[in-house]
């Protein structure tokens, strides 16, 4: 949408980039192979350190995410 392109726009201006910067890290991204991702994924990501974060009516799904026994479930109040 429109703030999308504007704040891209922004980032050209802000951090001095490349009118072409956007398209040619683009191209740079589709380059990567699965298994050049696999490989990086596998040295840096730590999936014992993961945390996903829901937001929502905690009473309608709070149960069902603990039954998966991913972890731990904790529930924010929105009033804080």
């Amino acid at each position: 949408g429109v703030n999308s392109v504007a704040s891209a726009l922004g980032d050209l201006v802000v951090h001095d980039f490349a009118d072409d910067h956007f398209d040619r890290l683009r191209a740079e991204v589709l380059e990567v192979s699965k298994d050049e991702l696999d490989a990086s994924a596998k040295t840096r990501l730590r999936p014992e350190s993961l945390v996903t974060v829901v937001v929502g009516a905690a009473d309608g799904f709070a149960g069902e995410l603990e039954q998966l026994g991913l972890g731990p479930v904790t529930v924010v109040p929105d009033d804080l």
